[in-house]
């Protein structure tokens, strides 16, 4: 997990009253080095020493089981981190491991440690996709997921959202539904630019169609402008789409992705 500094008191109170074991890292992360163009969130950064002035997020691990969590801490804290191990113990699936072990070098180096445009190449199906698996709604504060799935209709990510899904519905239904509306839609990301979530949007008859008031974007670009002035996406393929006299540049390896989300009519927790 990580926090803002001031968010950490509240955080390990709420541990504590609820019987989880929480550990804070020694280290923490120094974020904003590089405009990403996803707002005010940041995949890349470096580490630094927790009480350096420098240190704008902290790690903290939370669990139920102290030898995991503590073993958590461990491997994270390695210079040489084992992430098969440490996904495994946050219930990644493997599938979605491995994808990431061998994709990181190009993640890194070619789209700010995003993997949106590789889950995209590694996914036969063109979509609409289940929205479970739309973690690029985390951009816009809600996603069930919290790892890069290796497809974007991974069967163990789907189920391992509906487990999430099915926790927060324990906790409180309105907050589950709150979830599903909110992950259903269709994002369309720029690489290193901007993400834009038409949401609830949905793929009917090759025409995504919105209202702008449902339109969020973490920068204003001028794609951000032509989806508000269209209020629709003219769609063949998550690479080939229009939106007004908006085409996206590069083909199939091109650097502008529409993705459409969609909930499973299988889904029974407020789901679409």
């Amino acid at each position: 997990m990580n926090l803002a500094p001031l968010e950490h008191e509240a955080v390990a109170e709420w541990c504590a009253a609820n019987g989880l074991v929480h550990r804070l890292a020694n280290h923490g992360l120094e974020e904003g080095l590089a405009d990403e163009g996803r707002g005010a969130w940041f995949n890349t950064g470096r580490r630094v020493e927790r009480d350096a002035p420098e240190c704008s997020v902290l790690v903290v691990y939370v669990g139920r089981d102290p030898e995991h969590v503590d073993e958590l801490a461990r491997a994270d804290a390695s210079e040489t981190p084992d992430a098969r191990r440490i996904a495994e113990l946050l219930r990644i699936p493997s599938c979605c491991a491995e994808f990431y072990c061998r994709e990181r070098a190009k993640a890194v180096l070619e789209h700010a440690d995003d993997y949106v445009f590789l889950t995209t190449r590694a996914t036969p199906s063109k979509g609409p996709w289940p929205a479970e698996a739309n973690y690029l709604a985390q951009y816009f504060g809600h996603s069930l997921i919290h790892h890069y799935p290796c497809r974007w209709d991974c069967l163990a990510t789907i189920e391992r959202a509906r487990a999430a899904l099915a926790l927060l519905a324990g906790v409180d239904p309105r907050w589950a539904a709150t979830f599903t509306h909110r992950t259903a839609g269709t994002i369309v990301v720029e690489d290193r630019t901007a993400v834009h979530f038409a949401r609830g949007a949905q793929l009917r008859s090759s025409m995504i169609e919105f209202h702008p008031s449902a339109l969020f974007s973490t920068s204003t670009t001028p794609l951000a402008r032509a989806l508000r002035a269209a209020r629709r996406i003219e769609w063949e393929s998550p690479t080939r789409f229009h939106v007004g006299g908006f085409a996206p540049p590069g083909g199939e390896e091109g650097r502008v992705v529409a993705l459409p989300f969609a909930w499973t009519a299988s889904t029974d927790e407020g789901g679409f």
